[in-house]
């Protein structure tokens, strides 16, 4: 399985890697940096897409929400998980929108 981890705390996203890498069939790649993201097919490489709710990017902090709508909307056929800390009723709503 091929994962992609937008996750933009380089120690948190190195943690889950190699995590997740204890299973010899799952392989992930990391984009720390939102600015280097770009929504196109390359993301149609990955099974799965892990991205992180809060994104620190050029202006500040950037919604996962967002991010993973906008790829939804491009390909429908991607499968995303988002990831939080939090547990607050807004991000739930939210994501059960999508």
């Amino acid at each position: 399985m091929k994962i992609l981890l937008i996750e933009d705390h380089k120690m948190v996203a190195t943690s889950l890697k190699m995590s997740l890498e204890t299973d010899e069939s799952i392989s992930v790649d990391i984009v720390n940096n939102v600015r280097n993201l770009s929504i196109n097919e390359s993301v149609l490489y990955y099974d799965l897409l892990l991205i992180d709710i809060n994104l620190t990017g050029i202006e500040g902090t950037i919604n996962g929400l967002d991010v993973a709508e906008e790829m939804i909307n491009k390909y429908k056929d991607l499968k995303i998980v988002i990831l939080t800390a939090y547990k607050l009723d807004f991000y739930i709503k939210n994501t059960i929108k999508i």
